[in-house]
């Protein structure tokens, strides 16, 4: 069985900002978003769409996590949950995040992780639709990311493409993100360590802890110059450490996905269904 997982905010927001911009006219992305779940379903079995359900986990983490990300208002989680209902109609599946360590939320990001997981134990495949640089590390034999508003030759990114685009292979996309950090999630390990620098680093010694584990002055002079080597040894390992949390999906939620396996259900989701907003500004303004 091929599933098509959908980062369903990612998504949304994606065409929010492209056919609603400053203007009114909130039923487009609607639209725009049910059309292109409609024309990449197609020639997959069954379609799970992943939510956010409230504020994240990684928040306690790191502070400043998604923090620059205003919030979009209520008309934007009004059309987001019609936007799921609509889908649920056509018969997707609808998975949303769970509490996760404590009362905050894992996020869409990881149901996606779980749902790569249990797919690759019963045997099936994954193509996740989403822009997310961070389901990159998904990405595997078995798992394929689509990017719906890339060029179409840049598109579809199986293990091959991670390793061209990046620069390294899709485990070692949350390391990368533990040295480099992530501006559209507003968190910076260290100044002055880049995207390159990252990659220059995980080249020499494997991962992001390792760097502190193993690493001498000298190679990291030769990398990143003597006085940016002075100020990331100093800062040691403890900004990588959370980093590394914070970008790594979560692949264990305690999530049925065994309702894939039996033939679609075409039902619309009830008012019910429907988590609870937060109201400070988030991730993406919650479904």
């Amino acid at each position: 069985m091929n599933i098509l997982a959908v980062d369903i905010s990612a998504l949304f927001s994606q065409f929010w900002e492209v056919d609603n911009g400053r203007g009114r006219d909130f039923d487009a992305p609607r639209q725009s978003t049910i059309n292109a779940v409609r024309r990449w379903r197609e020639g997959h079995d069954r379609v799970a769409i992943c939510c956010d359900s409230g504020k994240s986990f990684r928040s306690q983490i790191w502070t400043s996590y998604k923090a620059n990300r205003p919030d979009r208002g209520e008309a934007y989680r009004n059309q987001i949950r019609l936007t799921i209902d609509a889908l649920a109609s056509d018969g997707c599946s609808v998975f949303r995040a769970p509490q996760y360590k404590g009362e905050l939320y894992a996020e869409a990001d990881d149901v996606i992780g779980s749902l790569c997981a249990w797919s690759y134990e019963s045997g099936h495949t994954v193509t996740i639709l989403s822009s997310d640089k961070d389901l990159m590390q998904l990405v595997s034999d078995s798992v394929t990311l689509l990017r719906p508003m890339a060029k179409p030759e840049e598109q579809v990114f199986g293990q091959d493409e991670v390793k061209a685009k990046l620069g390294i292979p899709p485990h070692l996309v949350p390391h990368w993100l533990a040295l480099a950090g992530d501006k559209s999630d507003s968190y910076k390990p260290y100044e002055g360590i880049g995207d390159k620098r990252a990659v220059d680093l995980l080249t020499e010694y494997g991962s992001a802890l390792a760097v502190f584990a193993r690493a001498d002055m000298t190679t990291l002079t030769g990398i990143l110059g003597a006085k940016l080597a002075e100020s990331f040894v100093a800062a040691g390992e403890e900004p990588a450490r959370r980093a590394l949390e914070v970008a790594t999906v979560v692949r264990d939620l305690p999530i049925d996905f065994e309702t894939l396996a039996g033939e679609p259900i075409f039902q619309k989701v009830t008012p019910m269904d429907a988590p609870q907003i937060e109201t400070i500004p988030e991730s993406q303004p919650q479904p």
